[in-house]
């Protein structure tokens, strides 16, 4: 399972769990908490050493990405059960410190399965600290960051009465929707920077490749602040990455594994993938997909808790844990299931514009291959965000029969478009009549 998943429930965990007022932790119960964490991650680094050790000598990988399965759900129900049962966010009334009781045992997590994971870890050299800076840094980092800014607003907000204000006035959905868009636009604007320092990208050095790639750039007509090297904590790593939404502070990260063993054309079919998520602004779609989701769930969650309220487990249980459980099973739905759909579409799409770009779908194709044979990763290993690499490149070798499935892909994506710009324009004015009529509705 990829870390987006586990940290967006992580983050619901944490929001669902925060009451209304805060209740100070006294210094001598940190003690308490000290010792349960440490009791906690002791407990788990025994369970995941030994569940792995046998696992591995079963010789079954499918079996250990079973239980990185589980390991997931067993920490999100660890974060759980202190946040819900034993009051975690009303102690640390911060999101980033509550985080970090997860953050930690993934770590173990991580550090136990460096070798576990891997078919043949002599070739990857993967190392156990290496595996914990590669998650963090290039899987998590990105949303992390935005944490302690999101804290440092909250308390600006709530310390300065803004945060009331809106709520009283404008109610919960239209203040937390102004909240996203402001973070989908400030986003955006400082991420690239700090990230491409963080992950120590530099320049492409000056070379025919790099004139290769500047001038497939000029050729897309998509501009771009830089062509970075991204280098890795591990050895190879075939990877590239497109950072940014405002052309001067966009960036296209190339790991130094895939510039060194693919042939130029297929670099190519690598930068016109990035390119096209720039070209087709599916981080605009993203931000608008989760405007619209935030919408939705907020129209939801009373009737959802209405309906299962005649259950009587349900009703038994906490208000927050009740919220908690509903806001998850909404994240399952809308996150797995929709966004896995829409993220597929755009992959998709953004690999008809690497075979534009690098002459062919034949091309686009044999680059997902080369990255999976060099990476020693199954063409059918499946990706709830992009479809495995077998169905990536069977779809480009349809297109190489028949062009105009490409033509009607593009068309489904602009579908998405209309219908997420509709539905965002329907639930405003929605919500917006429920909040004029009754502001405390929410």
């Amino acid at each position: 399972m990829t870390g987006l998943l586990p940290l967006i429930f992580a983050l619901a965990i944490l929001d669902s769990s925060r009451p209304k007022v805060f209740s100070a932790l006294p210094v001598h119960a940190w003690s308490w908490w000290l010792g349960l964490f440490a009791l906690s991650l002791a407990l788990w680094l025994g369970l995941c050493e030994t569940v792995t050790r046998v696992l591995l000598r079963s010789r079954r990988r499918h079996w250990v990405e079973q239980w990185d399965l589980l390991a997931h759900a067993l920490m999100l129900g660890y974060l759980a059960l202190i946040c819900y049962r034993f009051g975690w966010t009303s102690r640390v009334q911060a999101y980033t410190p509550a985080i970090l009781p997860w953050l930690a045992l993934q770590a173990v997590h991580w550090w136990i399965l460096a070798f576990g994971l891997r078919p043949r870890p002599e070739l990857n050299g993967w190392s156990r600290a290496g595996m914990i800076r590669q998650q963090i840094r290039f899987g998590m980092l990105p949303i992390l960051l935005i944490l302690p800014i999101f804290d440092v607003c909250n308390w600006l907000t709530l310390r300065s009465g803004l945060q009331q204000y809106l709520m009283h006035h404008l109610g919960a959905p239209i203040t937390m929707g102004i909240g996203t868009l402001a973070l989908g636009i400030f986003a955006p604007l400082l991420m690239p920077l700090v990230l491409v320092r963080m992950w120590h990208a530099q320049p492409l050095p000056p070379s025919e490749l790099r004139e290769l790639l500047e001038a497939a750039c000029r050729q897309m007509r998509v501009r771009v602040r830089g062509l970075m090297l991204w280098p890795a904590e591990v050895n190879k790593i075939y990877n590239a990455a497109v950072i940014g939404v405002l052309p001067q502070l966009r960036y296209v990260l190339f790991s130094q594994d895939l510039l060194r063993d693919f042939p130029p054309r297929q670099i190519l079919a690598v930068l016109g993938h990035e390119l096209g998520h720039a070209r087709y602004w599916h981080l605009p779609l993203y931000m608008l997909f989760v405007l619209v989701t935030l919408m939705t769930s907020f129209l939801l969650a009373a009737p959802l808790t209405t309906a299962l309220g005649h259950v009587a487990w349900f009703h038994a249980t906490s208000p927050e844990l009740r919220e908690g459980m509903i806001t998850v099973a909404l994240l399952g739905l809308k996150w797995r299931l929709i966004f896995g759909y829409l993220s597929r579409a755009c992959e998709r799409q953004a690999d008809l514009s690497g075979a534009d770009l690098s002459g062919g779908p034949a091309i686009m194709g044999d680059a997902l291959r080369t990255v999976a044979r060099l990476s020693g990763q199954a063409e059918t290993t499946p990706s709830w965000r992009h479809y495995s690499i077998g169905q990536r490149a069977a779809f480009l070798a349809r297109v190489e029969i028949a062009p105009e499935l490409a033509v009607r892909h593009h068309g489904q994506v602009r579908i998405w478009w209309r219908s997420l710009t509709a539905l965002a324009l329907a639930l405003s004015v929605i919500l917006g009549i429920i909040t004029l009529r009754n502001p405390a509705a929410w």
